[in-house]
């Protein structure tokens, strides 16, 4: 069985989940993005494959790619089927929701669209911020890259027709971009004290600040005095 797999450049877990596949005896062939927006490569469709699985990867594939593989296309979403889009992980946070997860569905032309296969949830903590939630969603992704791709090795195609059979999840009708969580990462100085530690508690990160818009110069907030 061969597998097109695209992840994440410079991302230790991308080859971890690699080199499972390569023990779980399939053929593979990665593509690493390292930014959005960054051009796929020119040669892509020639080779039929039996999987194509996505690991936090930038891109977003084209029709004719998704239509040539013999199987599936499976993408593994680091939020829960609420947040479909980007910045799932901040409007938990932002809407102060007690719980998060990690999906896997198939893919079609829509971004977090496909058919669900599975997902997995687990509590936000009161004391949890962008990065500690971060790295749980991360961790319980991987996991469950794991043992999908384990039980889709062990049983093929059956395991994931029943699995979509048998899950009770949707996705919800509103989709995030990019541009509203960065719209978000700009707050102005009236901003209210409750607010402005919701929003550095749910958007701020160290390669990805808050910024301050005052008379219109910027300032980039660093953190608490």
């Amino acid at each position: 069985m061969r597998i097109l797999f695209f992840g994440r450049k410079n991302d230790p877990t991308t080859q971890r989940c690699v080199n499972h596949l390569v023990g779980l005896g399939f053929e593979v062939d990665s593509i690493l993005s390292n930014s959005r927006n960054e051009p796929l490569p020119d040669d892509l469709g020639w080779i039929k494959y039996d999987y194509i699985i996505c690991y936090r990867s930038y891109f977003i594939l084209p029709k004719f790619l998704l239509e040539s593989t013999k199987h599936f296309n499976i993408n593994f979403h680091p939020g829960s089927p609420k947040y479909p889009g980007s910045g799932g992980i901040n409007l938990a946070l932002l809407n102060g929701d007690k719980e998060f997860g990690v999906t896997a569905h198939l893919m079609d032309e829509k971004v977090d669209a496909g058919q669900i296969i599975e997902c997995r949830n687990f509590s936000v903590k009161d004391s949890d911020d962008l990065l500690t939630l971060l790295d749980r969603t991360h961790d319980f992704l991987f996991c469950l890259f794991l043992e999908l791709t384990t039980k889709l090795s062990e049983h093929g195609n059956q395991f994931i027709n029943e699995s979509i059979k048998n899950n009770c999840y949707t996705w919800s009708e509103k989709k995030t971009t990019i541009s509203e969580i960065d719209k978000l990462q700009t707050i102005s100085a009236n901003i209210s004290k409750s607010e402005l530690e919701n929003r550095i508690r749910s958007l701020n990160h160290p390669n990805f600040p808050l910024e301050v818009n005052i008379h219109d110069y910027v300032f980039t907030i660093k953190g608490k005095i």
